[in-house]
């Protein structure tokens, strides 16, 4: 507050000089009151913007789903399939991610699975986990002639942030299986 210099008014002007003074004084105070409230105000704004922009960016990444498929047939392997597989890149800034995979094949049993490998933290769910989870694997029988499909969606957890590659797998009981196809996604889950 800036000082103000002595009165120097007569007897007459000097009640008139003190409201004046008083006036003002009470009015410096209340600026400085209104920059305080309004700095106040702007900190709290900004904190909300910061997190309306996290909200926005979790928004965003569930609704980026990464899709892969392969419509060709594959068979004359037992085990798992080791040749190139349907796999997606993604991230989640929850720390959850939402996968659904599946697909169809004739001539015995086979299972549909997936993989996650984090870029820093190597794997995160193995397809012999998946495989050895019944509830988790899609397992498939079609006969000569059918060749029914099944699919399963999951949310699991995951490193927040991390680039993931989440890939297809199948496992085959004989190598009279046939693979017609499969499909796997992958996308944030809030």
């Amino acid at each position: 507050m800036a000082t103000i210099p002595p009165m120097n008014l007569g007897q007459e002007a000097a009640p008139w000089g003190r409201e004046i003074q008083t006036r003002l004084q009470n009015q410096e105070q209340e600026i400085a009151r209104l920059r305080q409230d309004v700095e106040n105000s702007l900190r709290t704004i900004n904190g909300s913007l910061s997190n309306i922009g996290g909200v926005v960016n979790i928004l965003n990444a569930t609704a980026s789903i990464q899709y892969r498929e392969f419509n060709t047939s594959i068979s004359g392997f037992s085990g798992w399939y080791s040749g190139s597989l349907p796999s997606v890149t993604v991230s989640s800034p929850t720390g959850r991610l939402e996968i659904g995979y599946g697909g169809a094949l004739n001539g015995g049993d086979g299972y549909f699975c997936y993989s996650v490998v984090g870029a820093t933290s190597g794997t995160i769910v193995s397809r012999d986990t998946i495989l050895n989870t019944p509830a988790q694997r899609v397992a498939v029988t079609g006969g000569a002639s059918f060749a029914p499909s099944g699919w399963h969606t999951g949310i699991i957890s995951v490193p927040p942030n991390e680039t993931l590659t989440v890939t297809l797998q199948i496992n085959s009981s004989s190598t009279f299986v046939t693979v017609f196809g499969g499909s796997i996604y992958a996308r944030t889950s809030p």
